[in-house]
């Protein structure tokens, strides 16, 4: 349970940024044109991404702020959090994450960002460093001459030194399913056959709210089960079911039935005009979670996560997207079936600098 003071904490670290920086603000859906103009095809650079990587809703970053802040002077632009490692004790202080630095001036030298870390990491403001990721590989190499540190002498997390950045095959072309996909779409198919059942993934509406979270509920609690839930949570993927954010140009949404039952979640953001990035996607797999009458034979119900993707691939086909941007992974297990898709490796950079 959050209490008042840990709400309190961010709040107040948000307020000393916003009064510090002049280019800092609370970050809103609506700004997503300004967004926009700095998008170039990486996953970190979108609406969604700031509205999720600095969400103000995870139970160790909690804030009144609920999609973060962001710095944008008209010439550079990122997104800011504010968050306790998973590891970390109740009363010790957290860190500042940088998401996406992107603009005219941080091509290569980011004395932007070195100029906001420092300026940070001298005030009072309660947090024992500064975390900047999404970067890319110029960037990194700039940050680490400028006294950063490499991810790996302080990571995140000891299982994903990088979050859900520490395994990077990401990328598929929708163009040319893996034997994966056929192999599964195939299983899934007998599976609907057997059964009489059909799947249908359609544009998410106002009335699948509740739906969404209950899948996003089952998921995580089957992560936790199973000793696999690194780093996220249900909340970090709250800000995928604000109605705000889904009626903006370039953000879609499908709700999956088996049947009449919700079991497919899908939210994502054009990242370029063939690229699409997947932000949110999960889908249930527990039999027991649909307690179907129905079912006479489940051989082949575990195929469904793969099926629903290929279904997701037609409709980004329909929409003209020839690439599928699944993000990063925390775990291999995660990472092998992504590169199973067909996932290609699509490397993305931390740096850290630490408090004094």
């Amino acid at each position: 349970m959050v209490t008042t003071e840990e709400y309190a904490l961010r709040d107040k670290i948000e307020e000393n940024l916003v009064d510090m920086f002049q280019p800092v603000r609370p970050f809103s859906p609506n700004e997503s044109h300004i967004v926009d103009k700095y998008k170039d095809g990486s996953f970190g650079v979108s609406t969604l991404s700031f509205a999720l990587y600095s969400n103000g809703n995870n139970l160790r970053g909690k804030s009144n702020n609920p999609f973060g802040l962001i710095y944008e002077d008209g010439n550079n632009l990122f997104s800011i959090g504010y968050f306790k490692r998973e590891l970390d004790t109740r009363d010790s202080e957290g860190y500042i994450t940088i998401v996406a630095p992107r603009g005219r001036d941080l091509e290569s030298n980011c004395d932007c960002i070195a100029q906001f870390t420092e300026e940070v990491l001298k005030s009072d403001i309660p947090c024992k460093g500064i975390y900047a990721r999404f970067l890319n590989l110029n960037q990194y190499k700039s940050l680490l001459n400028k006294d950063f540190l490499p991810i790996e002498e302080s990571p995140w997390h000891p299982e994903a030194f990088k979050e859900d950045d520490t395994y990077n095959n990401s990328i598929v072309d929708i163009n040319s399913p893996s034997k994966e996909i056929k192999r599964n779409t195939n299983r899934f198919n007998n599976f609907l056959k057997r059964n009489s059942l059909s799947y249908s993934l359609n544009k998410f509406s106002q009335y699948d709210v509740d739906y969404a979270r209950n899948i996003l509920k089952s998921h995580f609690s089957m992560l936790s089960k199973s000793g696999k839930m690194i780093g996220s949570t249900p909340e970090d993927h709250h800000n995928s079911i604000d109605l705000e954010i889904l009626n903006l140009t370039g953000v879609s949404a499908w709700m999956g039935h088996l049947g009449d039952a919700p079991v497919s979640f899908f939210v994502g953001e054009s990242l370029s005009n063939n690229e699409f990035g997947l932000y949110t996607g999960y889908t249930l797999r527990e039999a027991k979670k649909l307690n179907f009458h129905r079912v006479n034979d489940w051989t082949g119900f575990t195929a469904i996560p793969t099926y629903s993707y290929s279904i997701l691939i037609e409709k980004l086909k329909k929409l003209n997207f020839n690439k599928l941007n699944f993000g990063g992974s925390e775990l291999p297990s995660l990472n092998r079936y992504k590169r199973r898709l067909g996932a290609k490796h699509d490397p993305t950079y931390w740096v850290f600098k630490p408090k004094n």
